[in-house]
């Protein structure tokens, strides 16, 4: 069992409450002390302090037949923000994450084939944000180091290996993380249906497959900072892997693989073209394209 120093008892207490109001935008000190356990007095003590910091605010009255009415809690979103990049295989996406959990997509490109090209984009089109912004949160489809600053393998990528991501933005502290690893905590935080659990394995399926594990409420990545990397076990005696291996679960039942399995069953998905072993976007355009076309023939 682990124990806790009073500071850190604090720190986790405030962000019960903190997720709480998240969660339900709207509540009350009491409905807060009835959902997490915690006393009523320290709700009220929790709660004075992030109002002071302006971190929440006060808005409305929940009306009450007995005694004073409830005053509602809501997380202020201009509180702090944070550019974040999901680098895709194919196509990224460029946004502004704000503090109630919610993210504004702003901008998209293609993803260029070599790191230079794509981070000299990205910096382009990250130069172009009004406003003043701390921090740039990059989910990647690939392994990083213990620093998260640097990109340590992304074999989706044109197999990108010991990338420097910290020395492409000079004004931003860069943190850089796995993107299912980031699915997965998003989850623990937006997902209400979750509820109070604290172990989770989420499976991210998108150009290859990625695993984010939660344990205990915490993230786990292992020794190696890849133990969510389930994509590349080995699953199968078929099948060779942009990783370098044979046989890998992602060689064989990721969605790249399977719009080429599926050409054969339905005329629209046409073998798509491989850019430097890539799937390119273009050929996923073409492909949902024709997809529309193909089933708008067909008899209802």
């Amino acid at each position: 069992m682990e124990i806790y120093s009073l500071k850190q008892t604090r720190t986790i207490n405030k962000l019960r409450v903190l997720n709480t109001i998240r969660f339900e935008p709207g509540i009350t000190r009491n409905m807060i002390s009835e959902k997490t356990g915690l006393d009523p007095s320290t709700v009220t003590k929790l709660v004075n302090e992030m109002k002071r910091k302006k971190m929440i605010y006060e808005k409305g009255i929940l009306p009450s037949k007995l005694g004073r009415h409830s005053k509602r809690l809501y997380v202020n979103k201009e509180f702090s923000k944070a550019i974040v990049v999901d680098l895709g295989v194919t196509h990224s996406l460029v946004g502004l994450s704000f503090f109630d959990g919610s993210v504004e997509v702003i901008d998209e490109f293609d993803t260029p084939d070599t790191p230079e090209e794509c981070f000299r984009v990205l910096t382009e089109r990250v130069s172009r944000f009004p406003g003043v912004f701390p921090l740039i949160v990059i989910g990647v489809p690939g392994s990083v180091d213990k620093t998260h600053k640097k990109l340590a393998f992304a074999p989706n990528l044109n197999r990108w290996r010991d990338v420097d991501v910290e020395k492409y933005f000079k004004v931003f502290e860069v943190y850089l993380e796995n993107d299912a690893n980031l699915a997965a905590l998003a989850e623990t935080m937006k997902n209400k249906h979750f509820g109070d659990r604290k172990n989770i394995v989420y499976i991210l399926v998108r150009e290859g497959i990625g695993g984010g594990i939660i344990i205990e409420g915490r993230l786990y990545k292992g020794s190696f900072n890849a133990a969510g990397e389930i994509g590349h076990m080995k699953m199968y005696d078929r099948g060779p892997c942009f990783c370098g291996r044979v046989g890998c679960w992602e060689a064989n039942t990721s969605i790249s693989t399977v719009c080429i399995s599926t050409k054969r069953k339905k005329p629209f998905l046409e073998r798509p073209c491989t850019r430097n072993s890539r799937l390119c976007a273009a050929c996923t355009k073409r492909m949902t394209s024709q997809r529309r076309s193909w089933t708008s023939s067909q008899p209802s």
